[in-house]
């Protein structure tokens, strides 16, 4: 008798609880949400953790292996060396698609980067194209193999800067490459 009513209450709980949530759920208007703002973004800073350099936090991750495309970097990645020779970042267009080609400035952050261009990679344009009707370019880092091995890697920092049209987006707009040396 007493495990009866105990079965009857946990029926009388469920029903509860049911009726609860679809009169709670019922009552919510949600309203759609749209993207508007087109944005400009590293493909593997999306994917990768901010990076730690000398125990100071920074707002980009620092690639020791070099990135695929739209996954996080795995440790059977090649790692990036001075023998890597070019090293491709994907820079990715995040809203609606572009009837004209956009190119983008981007820069290398001197006060980040240790790597010398010349010495350590060839210096960079500074622009990258996104081809119309497409949603991402490539920024090519060709790697210079200084022929002198050290165990202190050297590093290279870009930001995105976008265009008239295109700002870059805050969380997303820097991106590191560690370069061993050895």
């Amino acid at each position: 008798m007493v495990t009866k009513k105990i079965k009857e209450m946990n029926k009388l709980k469920i029903y509860f609880i049911a009726l609860l949530s679809i009169f709670l759920n019922s009552c919510i208007e949600n309203e759609e949400i749209v993207f508007t703002n087109n944005l400009v973004e590293f493909d593997a800073a999306a994917y990768n953790a901010k990076s730690v350099v000398g125990g100071v936090a920074k707002d980009y991750p620092l690639l020791t292996r070099i990135p695929g495309y739209g996954v996080a970097v795995a440790n059977s990645n090649p790692t990036i060396t001075r023998a890597s020779g070019t090293v491709k970042l994907r820079v990715n267009l995040v809203g609606a698609l572009s009837a004209s080609d956009q190119e983008i400035s981007y820069k290398v952050v001197p006060e980040e980067s240790t790597a010398i261009a010349g010495t350590h990679y060839t210096a960079l344009s500074g622009k990258v194209t996104i081809p119309a009707n497409s949603n991402f370019g490539e920024i090519d880092i060709p790697i210079l193999n200084t022929g002198t091995s050290s165990a202190t890697p050297v590093r290279l920092v870009l930001e995105l800067e976008g265009n008239s049209g295109l700002q870059p987006s805050n969380n997303y707009k820097r991106i590191g490459v560690n370069i061993s040396q050895s």
